[in-house]
Parts: structure tokens; sequence; C-alpha cells
């Protein structure tokens, strides 16, 4: 998502609180957003919801809510690769993790790619994981393991310093094959 929309959550959530019903025409046109761009946000949202309500009591029990929203993203970032992996196409890594990136993106998870020298980055905007950890945190684990999953590759995450300004994490996907789970 453009820089600047981790507002727009909390902009919706806002519109919702006033009014029991609005579709996303009339919210997109309040929020001065494409309709394809409400749409995402009501998809990451439904999304969230669907793994915190199948939380069992045993998941939830002693753990901080930083805690909970981890293991929610945990949850959501395995059920987006078993949905996504089967799906990615491309006769090299860069087509693989293009391919992935337009799959994502049907969930709102905004990610460029960027390919030079041999080497293929992923930068992501608007992270919902890295507000947990703190501003400016490297990468969220989630998506890398989610990633890695879904592209059948290694991916390391990206030292701060690496990750351009305008992001918010960072991804190397490398040509090594994921070692197959004991």
């Amino acid at each position: 998502m453009p820089p600047g929309h981790d507002g727009t959550r909390e902009e919706i959530l806002a519109i919702l609180r006033r009014r029991e019903r609005v579709g996303v025409e009339e919210l997109a046109t309040d929020l001065g957003l494409a309709g394809a761009t409400v749409r995402h946000y009501v998809r990451l949202t439904q999304r969230l919801l669907g793994e915190i309500v199948g939380l069992e009591a045993s998941e939830t029990a002693g753990r901080s809510g930083a805690d909970i929203a981890s293991l929610v993203f945990e949850k959501m970032a395995e059920r987006l690769a078993a949905d996504y992996a089967p799906r990615v196409t491309g006769d090299t890594p860069e087509a693989r993790v293009r391919s992935a990136v337009r799959l994502v993106a049907d969930e709102g998870i905004d990610f460029e790619v960027v390919a030079r020298g041999g080497d293929v980055r992923l930068l992501g905007r608007g992270c919902p994981c890295t507000r947990l950890a703190g501003e400016r945190e490297a990468s969220c684990d989630h998506d890398r393991r989610m990633l890695e999953r879904i592209l059948g590759v290694r991916v390391d995450t990206l030292a701060p310093a690496d990750i351009p300004h305008d992001f918010r994490c960072g991804y190397l996907v490398t040509e090594s094959p994921l070692a197959a789970p004991v």
C-alpha cells in the first residue's frame, strides 16, 4: 500500500463505527480511494478476523496482546502460503517472485520487486506486523516465512540500512531451495 495508508485503516474503522452499513464504493468515495484499495483492506480484515475467531482458548491463555497478534499473523501467513504456493508460475526466480507478488497483492499485501545484478529483492509497505514490533523494524518474520513457503526457496531479511526510507520491510530472495521439513 502506498505510504501513509496506515492511517486509512483507522479512518475505515471510524466510518464503520459511525454507520451501521456502508458499501465499498461509498467507503472509497469518503476516503478518496479506489474501490479496489478498499476491497483489499476489507479482505485483509476478514482474513485476520477469521484467524482470530479460529483461535482456541489454549492458544491464547497467558499470552499478551502482542503475542496473540503474532500468532494470528503466523496462522494467516501459513494459510496464505498454502493457498498461493501451488499457483505461483515462472521459469526464473524473478518470474516466480513477480507471480507471488501479484497473488499476495489480492490480499492487500504490497511488495515491490527490485531485480538487478542477479539479486531479487522484495520491498514492502504498510505491513501491520512491523507496527507491532516498532517503527522501522527490519521486517516481519511471518511474511518472510510466508514468502519462503510460497516460493520454495530461502528468503532472507534485509538489514534496515538496506531498506529504502519509503518502505517498511525488505527481503532478499535466493535460489537456495528450502530444506525439507523433518
